[in-house]
């Protein structure tokens, strides 16, 4: 991550299916629901491409992004939980805040 006092950015990099891709639109519409400006993009790989379950995708992703909200404040937690209601579905919503409430245990520490 880089910043300044205007201008941060953050680069996301992996491979794999969906988790890191959707941790990524995740961490930009929560920059935008507090009023950021935001440019996102990816890559799509072969995973991403037939994996169809979004209610398991991307714990460890969704874990990071906790710590990453904690640690350098580049979004408030709370946005990242409204978002996490806004993309995901049943028990899977419940599931993620946790993961994110988890993350940013590990941020905190």
């Amino acid at each position: 991550m880089t910043q300044s006092a205007s201008h941060r950015e953050v680069i996301l990099a992996g491979s794999g299916g969906q988790g890191l891709i959707l941790s990524a639109i995740l961490l930009a519409e929560a920059a935008m629901l507090e009023g950021r400006n935001v440019v996102q993009t990816q890559s799509f790989g072969i995973a991403t491409r037939i994996a169809s379950d979004l209610g398991n995708v991307g714990s460890v992703n969704i874990l990071a992004l906790g710590t990453i909200a904690m640690q350098t404040g580049i979004v408030r937690q709370a946005s990242l939980e409204q978002m996490i209601r806004k993309r995901f579905n049943g028990a899977a919503v419940e599931q993620n805040l946790q993961v994110l409430a988890a993350g940013a245990g590990l941020g905190a520490s």
